[in-house]
């Protein structure tokens, strides 16, 4: 019997990396027995070993297997879930395109991050192994609660064996595992591991109990494999091959499903010791899938915990045009790392869904905020040691001394943008420019909504419309992708964009000269929130440091800072009495301070403002409301935006 994997050029699983985040399983003082019994469903036949073949997805088949055990232990009347989405998932999380699952610790990620589904939905040797929205939603029901790494102590694995049941495993195997059921053999004689003193290659499988004499291994490869004590399946591991050939091994719970707690809960058990608020690397990708593209320096990441490639939009726009609702399309800004954002997509998801729309957001550039913060922060604390935190200076040389790091920041956001937001000849789009054309043709309403920097991709995108000095062919084909866009553009909502006043109507003077009166709103804060923005020890606002550092001379090669971004307040960049003809529909608003109390707030207050997306639902309800009921009344529009009485126009 040829041990398993054998397919040509299948990489065996290898031993998790070292991760000092991991959670170790901590041995109770409960009282041990010399040996477990198998599991009922086990040793009564009623769950089936698991048969591989000759693929290499020992890892899914080992997980499944253990989802399964756990669901019949506990007595839920569930279908067996695919050992080949586990297998699917995991290698999403190693960016591996076939070459087999790195560790046990990627197909534990890839389980929390996407769940499973039935088998049924995605069994072995599938046609297609596209995560589709009707897998994605039925792996939302089996999820991975806490899992902990188990030491390799004889103590340690009786303890969690006892208390849990089943291990998942990892060990270097030989031709000692190659134990089919010989019914010539004795009972007794029957799936016994022979200890080989030669090197193995790396298997996954479950350990479901123990003997005084070694562990009990449940293998997937098929029924005719081991036979020990009769039971189909189940191989005795010898405690002396253990010790030599063990590699990894983890014990788990399933999780119970919970969305109303998400908020609250925590996440990545196995991987963090952090018991603090739930942070955006304990989001897991499940909870916004179908609801999110990711892209890093203009394409979109098809790799790690948070995928998406062209075809996840492809089914995103399938299910829009199957079900037509209309699109809250965001577009992320760049001031949050990537994990961050997705939390508060996620926690900010029930209230779209709420007000009728179906949630889609774009992060494009938090990649490369996460690379570069930190080198931002030193360099603050650098100006402090030069200057000292309380002198009048402090904030021009935070300006000075972050300009070099932070023009090259800037440079590769714009750039990003021009590659992920540009049409190309012969229609090689870049991969936000593809996503947003496609979910255009769904015919579906789009609101769209900018954060920050988002409003950089948007204006790429929109520009790259309306270029000229283009073949026939080609001018033509913008044209009618142009009409598509504007036509699906339900409204346009821009918060504190930082663009030029020119740069600004240039991208989106068009858009909004098209769209009715009421549809397009740009958001800046109030003068008394702006006069309380800080950036750590900078005493000014971002889109001041990115004016006056960041941006220093771009406008005219010149040492001269940029004067001033849309995106700011009101009594800066004296809007709306400056506004083109071209934007004479953009209706401006203030958002104003969450609590005129606090002494200081972030660019998050501003971004995450309640009020701002507390109004902005409100105004897009009321557009909804129009649309579908054929007119199109702009003062009712305006009215929504302005909220009650227009107090929050000129709010603090």
């Amino acid at each position: 019997m040829a041990l398993v994997p054998a397919s040509p050029g299948a990489a065996p699983i290898r031993r998790d990396p070292s991760d000092l985040r991991d959670q170790v399983y901590l041995p109770s003082l409960r009282p041990l027995a010399p040996r477990t019994e198998l599991p009922s469903c086990l040793s009564g036949g009623t769950l089936l070993p698991r048969d591989q073949q000759e693929a290499e997805s020992c890892a899914g088949q080992a997980l499944a297997a253990l989802i399964d055990l756990q669901h019949q232990s506990a007595g839920a009347a569930t279908a067996r879930v695919s050992a080949r989405m586990l297998y699917r998932m995991a290698l999403v999380q190693d960016g591996s395109a076939g070459g087999g699952v790195a560790s046990l610790r990627s197909v534990l990620k890839g389980f929390y991050h996407y769940g499973v589904c039935p088998e049924n939905l995605w069994p072995d040797g599938s046609g297609s192994d596209a995560l589709t929205a009707e897998r994605a939603k039925a792996a939302r029901g089996v999820t991975l609660g806490a899992y902990y790494r188990v030491l390799p102590g004889l103590n340690d694995w009786h303890a969690a064996l006892t208390d849990v049941g089943a291990l998942l495993v990892s060990a270097e195997i030989h031709e000692g595992w190659d134990c089919p059921f010989d019914p010539q053999k004795p009972r007794d004689r029957q799936g016994i591991i022979a200890p080989v003193r030669s090197g193995g290659t790396g298997h996954a499988f479950l350990v479901a109990g123990y003997t005084e004499a070694g562990f009990l291994v449940l293998n997937s490869w098929g029924a005719a494999w081991g036979g020990y004590d009769g039971r189909p399946g189940i191989a005795l591991w010898p405690y002396e091959d253990w010790a030599e050939t063990v590699m990894d091994a983890w014990v788990l719970r399933l999780g119970v499903p919970a969305p109303a707690a998400f908020a609250q809960a925590r996440g990545l058990h196995g991987l963090g010791f952090d018991t603090g608020p739930l942070g955006a690397s304990q989001a897991a990708c499940h909870r916004l899938l179908g609801h999110f593209a990711h892209l890093d320096d203009g394409r979109h990441v098809d790799s790690g915990s948070y995928a998406s490639s062209r075809a996840s939009v492809e089914e995103t726009a399938r299910c829009l045009e199957a079900r037509p609702r209309p699109v809250l399309l965001s577009v992320a800004g760049s001031l949050f790392g990537l994990q961050a954002g997705i939390a508060h997509e996620i926690r900010r998801r029930p209230t779209v869904e709420a007000a009728g729309l179906y949630p889609y957001t774009v992060f494009w550039c938090n990649d490369a905020f996460d690379s570069t913060s930190l080198v931002l922060d030193h360099l603050f604390g650098r100006a402090v040691e030069k200057v000292g935190p309380f002198d009048p200076s402090l904030d021009d040389t935070i300006e000075r001394d972050t300009a070099p790091i932070g023009r090259a920041f800037w440079r590769d956001v714009k750039a990003a943008a021009w590659r992920a937001g540009s049409h190309r000849r012969e229609g090689r789009e870049g991969d936000a420019a593809h996503l947003f054309d496609r979910l255009a043709a769904t015919g579906v309403p789009l609101h769209l909504l900018t954060d920050g920097a988002g409003a950089i991709l948007l204006g790429r995108y929109l520009r790259s419309l309306e270029e000229g000095a283009l073949p026939p062919d080609e001018a033509a084909r913008r044209q009618r992708l142009r009409e598509r866009f504007f036509a699906a553009t339900a409204s346009l909502t821009l918060v504190t964009p930082p663009l030029t006043l020119a740069a600004f109507d240039e991208a989106f003077g068009p858009l909004i000269d098209h769209l009715p009166e009421g549809r397009a709103t740009l958001w800046v804060p109030s003068r008394g929130l702006d006069a309380k923005l800080h950036v750590g020890a900078y005493a000014r606002s971002i889109l001041h440091l990115i004016c006056h550092g960041f941006e220093r001379g771009e406008e005219d090669g010149t040492d001269a800072p940029t004067r001033s971004f849309v995106g700011m307040p009101q009594h800066v960049t004296a809007l709306p009495g400056r506004l083109t003809p071209r934007l004479a529909k953009l209706a401006v608003c203030r958002i104003a301070q969450p609590d005129a109390s606090r002494p200081r707030f972030t660019q998050a207050d501003v971004s995450l403002s309640a009020d701002c997306h507390r109004r902005t639902l409100d105004r897009i309800r009321a557009i909804e409301a129009q649309r579908q009921g054929g007119t199109d009344d702009g003062e009712d529009h305006a009215r929504a935006t302005a909220g009650d009485g227009g107090r929050s126009r000129n709010g603090s």
